[in-house]
Formats: C-alpha cells, structure tokens, sequence
C-alpha cells in the first residue's frame, strides 16, 4: 500500500519543516517504485509486536532536518517480518538478525549497504547520505571501520 505521510505529524516536527515522504509496506511496490523511479531503496525489515527486539521506527531516522531532507532521495520500505508478506520478504533476505537496514542500488540489481547492527544518529546521517544517489560503487567514508557496509 502506498502511502504518503507528512513526518511533521508523524514526528512532531515543527510545521514549517514538513517533509513528504513517499513509503511502502509492501516490498514489492517499493521495489517497483524505485526501478520505475531509478531512486535508491531503503528496506527496513522489522521485528514484528511479539519480538524483544526493538523495530527501528521511521520518527527515529527523521530526528535531524539533515535526515528528513536525505530521506526525499530514497524510496522506503518498511515491513513488519511477523506478517506473512513480511516473513517472505525476511526470507529473501536470507533470515538474518531483526531489525535488518538494507539499502539497494537505483537499478534495484545490487544490496549496497546492510546490516543487522544497531543504527544510531550519526550512522544513519552518514549511510543516507553516502547511498542518496544510489550509485552501485558507492561506499562509506571509514568504511574500513564498518565491518557490514558494502556488502553484495
């Protein structure tokens, strides 16, 4: 389903710092937005209400305007493994731990960032605006630090 939410209500952002974010919870109309689109996506697979683990929540990845404006770039996908679409996505991408950040190139042929490891403020900031292009070659700056960035 396609929706389009104004993160100023969503987030408590100020009015004047609204930001229309186009977002998917189904992976494969993300998919096709974002080849149709030619616009890197970024897929959140997330735990579902059972889980002990902590879903990573889009308010959280919007708390800075820089985010929010880099956010525009991509396409997101947001989906919750415990619904059986979201278990065939999580399947997909191999089962691996929850949460899971995945970004794919423009071309929607090559993942190139992902992990399961805990995101915080800055990490995010740096991955959204390293993959905003969604250049196939792009790679994080320090990269040599991060032992999950750039994997294909």
């Amino acid at each position: 389903m396609h929706l389009t939410l104004a993160l100023a209500l969503m987030a408590g952002i100020p009015g004047d710092a609204n930001l229309n974010l186009t977002k998917f919870d189904s992976y494969r109309d993300g998919y096709y937005s974002a080849q149709k689109t030619k616009q890197p996506l970024l897929l959140i697979i997330n735990p579902g209400p059972d889980s002990e683990e902590k879903p990573i929540a889009l308010d959280d990845i919007c708390k800075t305007q820089a985010r929010r404006d880099l956010l525009k770039k991509y396409v997101v996908v947001m989906v919750d493994a415990s619904t059986d679409q979201g278990k065939v996505v999580h399947r997909q991408f191999e089962n691996l731990p929850l949460p899971r950040v995945v970004v794919i190139d423009r071309d929607q042929e090559w993942q190139i960032y992902r992990t399961s490891e805990k995101m915080y403020g800055e990490l995010w900031t740096r991955v959204l605006e390293t993959f905003k292009d969604g250049d196939a070659d792009a790679r994080l700056e320090d990269s040599s630090e991060c032992t999950t960035c750039n994997l294909q």
